[in-house]
């Protein structure tokens, strides 16, 4: 099925068995200030290796620890002294069965904490989003880094790793020097084009310098960095050009500047391999050697058809492989279907739950980078397992149990598997939250899961004799307290998305931290309806921000970027609603009342926890696991499928 997916390719001198490539991501899983290889990373790096992918590129590692992102966790390449651990990864990133690359990278204006240096002394964002200055680089500085790239790189090749890539996309150092918003120099570092790029073909030059002429080099450059000012795709061909001239033998195109982080790890409000279009117009530029595209390219078919039409020559999947590590040898043996999905939602990987634990984790997978009690592992004694609830946290708990061995018994209500996630996976927008749905429907067939659409009760569980149970009733929807919330014209975002919103005309009421009601906004553009989005709030800024803390700053970022593009929506800031009547919604703005006309008003409802028949189980002296939205309502997807997960865990 995926002909172009599975064909041999090359960089450089290195031979590649597939086309997919897994790219440098942040796990922050290295020693804290040493930067050394773990046990932990060494597992991770060995499942992605024996899953499939073709060329694992390790994780940015820092050429010096002035450049040091100071990440916690972050990799260090600076010293002699971290070769044997990093020789210890390289060696089992082959043995397993992958190509094995490292990524070299001096974090500039972008590194977290001081001193911080860039080409210019500039109010960078550095990358956990905090503005920071940045001191300008002496002449000196610049050669040390110069140096440091090439010492970075031997070591990378002593360490036994097959190739190097220099990062030289995200604002960080090399991008900083080509950006002609970054970079303000008038010296023979900056100002035209050509002495801007001057500092990373200096780089590419001091890495083949010391690793050696024949030794494969990729540059990973961003096509566009999305800001004003900053590098363009008229501007980042012929830079791609003259890396090539310079020995490269690799371009990975992606795209962001220091301030548009958030297009890095694509949310969703973008569509799939929205890069895409920048490798193509670099591969088309004439350049010869292999295009690497990334950015959101989630599923097999897309990879198969980029490749097919000849837009890149590897496609790099991150995300995905931390959702299935197992990814590429399911689409390989024709188990797609299989396939855990990578919903790109940015809450675990880069969001609230980042936020909150510190940690980079995966929202579908809960085996990636958290430890729950228990295994996976088949059971010597079976046990007969009742879950309450086929939402994602109900639907997790049964997949851990039946992959566990223990018979399963699944009931759901409503006549489809999904929980909310069946609304959730509506909008087109949201298309990989539809896959992550299809994924559970299916598996629960190919697990043989006794799937019951009945409403259970406590005397239901009782008589079926169950060795476990697992709750996971979700919440249930109440209204708010809003004069004429009963009126005929009022439907909660629930119903929005279940085909409710009459007319064309649709106002929202938004809440100034509910990002499902600009959900509902483009959704009512799909369907070409006008959307007009009413907050409470009065400072744009501070409303994406707000948005941000409840669920992920780079979700909330993206929605400001797409939201003015998007055609047949509108806001308004600082509208306090007053009542709904059969003609539209009542607000106050400014001490005055004023009519908005509406077919439809969207509110917000409010959610109460679903718990009843844990509590009616629980007078019945049977003990039952409570997981998601029934413990608390209406918090996030990744907390009901990590619950869940770790509830089955441990039977």
């Amino acid at each position: 099925m995926f002909d172009h997916i599975f064909r041999p390719g090359k960089i450089g001198n290195l031979e590649i068995k597939n086309r997919l490539i897994k790219p440098a991501q942040h796990l922050g899983t290295a020693t804290n200030k040493t930067g050394f290889i773990t046990e932990t990373q060494l597992n991770y790096y060995r499942n992605w290796a024996k899953g499939g992918v073709g060329l694992v590129i390790v994780e940015m590692a820092a050429i010096d620890y002035v450049g040091a992102a100071e990440l916690p966790g972050m990799i260090m390449i600076g010293s002699d002294d971290t070769i044997p651990g990093l020789a210890g990864l390289a060696k089992t990133l082959k043995e397993n069965g992958a190509a094995a690359g490292i990524q070299v990278c001096h974090g500039g204006g972008c590194k977290l904490g001081k001193p911080s240096f860039g080409p210019s002394k500039f109010p960078y964002v550095n990358i956990m989003g905090m503005k920071q200055d940045c001191e300008e680089m002496t002449e000196a500085q610049i050669g040390e880094a110069i140096e440091n790239y090439g010492q970075a790189a031997l070591r990378a090749k002593k360490a036994g790793f097959e190739m190097v890539e220099i990062h030289m996309a995200h604002g960080y150092l090399p991008d900083a020097f080509y950006s002609p918003k970054y970079n303000l120099r008038t010296d023979q570092w900056g100002g035209s084009p050509e002495k801007r790029m001057r500092f990373p073909i200096e780089v590419l030059k001091s890495v083949k310098k010391y690793a050696g002429s024949d030794f494969p080099v990729s540059c990973r450059i961003s096509g566009t960095e999305w800001e004003d000012g900053g590098i363009t795709l008229d501007e980042s061909i012929p830079f791609a050009r003259a890396l090539e001239k310079a020995g490269a033998d690799a371009i990975n195109v992606s795209s962001a500047g220091a301030f548009t982080h958030y297009r890095i790890i694509i949310p969703i409000y973008y569509p799939r391999g929205t890069n895409v279009f920048l490798a193509e117009a670099v591969k088309k530029s004439g350049i010869k050697v292999p295009v690497i595209c990334n950015g959101g390219i989630t599923v097999p078919e897309l990879a198969e058809e980029i490749l097919a039409a000849g837009k890149a020559d590897f496609v790099a999947i991150g995300r995905p492989l931390w959702a299935d590590p197992e990814w590429p040898n399911k689409a390989r043996e024709g188990r797609g279907d299989e396939i855990r999905p990578c919903v790109r939602q940015n809450i675990s990987c880069g969001g609230a739950a980042v936020m909150k634990s510190g940690v980079f984790t995966c929202s579908v997978n809960p085996e990636f980078q958290t430890k729950y009690e228990g295994t996976l592992d088949k059971t010597t004694s079976p046990k007969n397992v009742a879950v309450i609830g086929a939402g994602p946290g109900g639907m997790q708990a049964a997949w851990v149990a039946a992959t566990k061995g223990n018979r399963v018994t699944l009931y759901e209500k409503r006549d489809v598997l999904g929980g909310n996630l069946v609304e959730d996976a509506v909008p087109a927008f949201r298309v990989d939250k539809a896959r992550l749905l299809s994924f559970f429907r299916h598996e629960m067939k190919r697990l043989g899961v006794d799937v019951k659409h009945e409403e259970a009760s406590a005397e239901t569980i009782q008589k079926g004799r169950y060795d476990a149970v697992i709750v996971a009733t979700g919440s249930r929807r109440t209204k708010p307290k809003l004069k004429g919330i009963d009126k005929a014209i009022a439907v909660d975002f629930v119903e929005a998305l279940q085909g409710k919103m009459k007319g064309n005309n649709v106002v929202i009421l938004a809440t100034d931290q509910e990002i499902r009601c600009v959900d509902v906004a483009f959704y009512a553009n799909e369907l070409n309806k006008k959307a007009t989005l009413l907050f409470t709030q009065e400072n744009a800024t501070q409303l994406a921000t707000d948005m941000g803390a409840a669920e992920s700053g780079m979700q909330s970022q993206a929605i400001m970027d797409v939201l003015p593009k998007t055609p047949n929506i509108s806001i308004q800031l600082g509208v306090e609603p007053v009542e709904i009547t059969d003609r539209g919604v009542v607000v106050e703005r400014n001490g005055k009342k004023e009519t908005i006309p509406a077919d439809t008003v969207v509110y917000v409802p409010e959610f109460v926890s679903n718990d009843e028949i844990a509590k009616a189980l629980e007078k019945k002296g049977v003990k039952a696991a409570k997981v998601g939205d029934c413990v608390e309502p209406m918090r996030l997807m990744c907390y009901a499928i990590h619950e869940g997960h770790a509830a089955a865990k441990k039977l």
